[in-house]
């Protein structure tokens, strides 16, 4: 991931403003009559579709699960979904004992010999 620069965002700003100042000057059309491309077919459940969340972490946290990924040969996102998913399944109705109590339960056994 590289990170943006004063120089970068500056840039940025140059573009956008030689872009406001094209449209003022009638250099820069929008045709709202334009059509609009065909989107490619929904495959499979629309649940099941990925949509962009966005998550705010600390730099130690957002590190942290860089270095499990990195350790695990995952992505990001795939772990976080991963997470996400046990967390959501430890709300789940249909177990006796909830997996949450289960870790806990777990974490005070003795080590194995």
């Amino acid at each position: 991931m590289t990170e943006r620069s004063d120089h970068d965002d500056a840039r940025a700003l140059s573009e956008a403003m030689a872009l406001a100042d094209a449209f003022e000057a009638g250099e820069l059309v929008i045709d709202d009559n334009e059509s609009t491309p065909e989107l490619p077919p929904v495959t499979g459940p629309v649940e099941e579709q990925l949509v962009v969340t966005t998550v705010r972490l600390t730099l130690s946290q957002r590190d942290a699960i860089q270095a499990i990924c990195e350790a695990r040969g995952v992505d990001r996102s795939a772990l976080i979904r991963g997470w996400i998913n046990e967390g959501l399944a430890e709300t789940e109705d249909d177990r006796k004992i909830s997996l949450a109590d289960l870790k806990r339960a777990i974490a005070g056994l003795p080590p194995a010999a």
